[in-house]
């Protein structure tokens, strides 16, 4: 062997010891540390993904209260809005109309006179005693009503007449000395006809 082959042969021993005592433990530890690194990469990305759904649940958590709420508070609403409405119909388009409806009917000669004949009869029929009182509507002749009225009813009326009154419709008679009032005027029928036909009326215009 020559002399520089010697040399090359140890400078190659020393090379390998260098790369095996170096490079290899180098390439071992930059592995592990690439391992570990991509480990750790991988734990970030699946706690970052697990982050990310828990901020998804919890925000389709809110929406769904937000929109809970937003029901529950446009349920109400709706519902106080047509409460108000009914009030606003029934006050202004029902109650109006009715009154002038049962002032129309109640104001009739024979309207009247009917209410008045059966008042008296049923006072009568009651077997109660006492000086009667008839009040009919200033709109309607006194002279027709009469002439309708059972002649039994004009003799239990105080002066044999029935008397002119502000009711606008229907009749009243008095039992004076009872101080009792037997009242079927319009006010008196339009209180009575609403407490009626009031639900009906509601539930045919908001079915």
């Amino acid at each position: 062997m020559e002399k520089g082959d010697f040399g090359k042969e140890k400078v190659q021993e020393i090379c390998d010891q260098i790369q095996k005592e170096t490079l290899e433990p180098a390439k071992k530890e930059a592995a592990s540390v690439i391992e570990n690194a991509k480990k750790q990469a991988e734990q970030i990305i699946m706690d970052a993904k697990k982050e990310a759904e828990k901020l998804e649940t919890l925000a389709k958590k809110k929406i769904d209260e937000k929109r809970n709420v937003f029901e529950a508070s446009m349920h109400l609403s709706v519902k106080k809005t047509l409460s108000t409405l009914k009030e606003k119909i029934e006050k202004e388009l029902f109650k109006p109309n009715l009154a002038e409806l049962v002032k129309e009917k109640s104001s009739t000669s024979d309207v009247v006179s009917a209410f008045v004949n059966a008042i008296v009869t049923s006072i009568e029929k009651d077997g109660v005693d006492g000086d009667l009182m008839a009040a009919i509507p200033k709109t309607v002749s006194k002279e027709e009503v009469m002439g309708k009225l059972h002649e039994k009813v004009v003799q239990s009326l105080r002066n044999k007449e029935v008397s002119i009154s502000d009711i606008e419709g229907g009749a009243a008679v008095k039992i004076v000395n009872k101080n009792i009032i037997l009242d079927l005027s319009d006010e008196a029928l339009k209180t009575i006809l609403a407490d009626f036909v009031s639900d009906d009326f509601k539930s045919m215009i908001f079915a």
